[in-house]
């Protein structure tokens, strides 16, 4: 899904979401950014189906919380990917 891989705002919020229920603050927080740079992105998420919110508080729907199951797999592929290619680098260069 591009929507997702168009931001890195959008694919960590997910993540945080995947852990528990965040309130706008909570996010913003964690992810370093301002209200008015989230809200855009959130609505984006809303818009498409993948996250809901109850007065101030988010939650993944059922669709984006197996979507953040599947990137967050996706990423831990790909660290332990670059781990063996960096450690193949420098086993190589002994």
């Amino acid at each position: 899904m591009e929507v997702l891989f168009e931001s890195e705002v959008r694919t960590e919020s997910l993540i945080l979401l995947k852990e528990e229920n965040k309130d706008l603050s909570t996010l913003r927080t964690q992810l370093g950014v301002q209200a008015q740079t989230l809200s855009p992105h959130l609505k984006l998420l809303k818009d498409y189906h993948l996250i809901r919110s109850h007065s101030d508080t988010y939650e993944l729907t059922t669709i984006g919380r197996l979507l953040a199951e599947k990137l967050v797999s996706l990423i831990d592929a790909l660290d332990k990917a670059e781990s063996m290619e960096d450690h193949a680098i420098t086993s190589g260069s002994s």
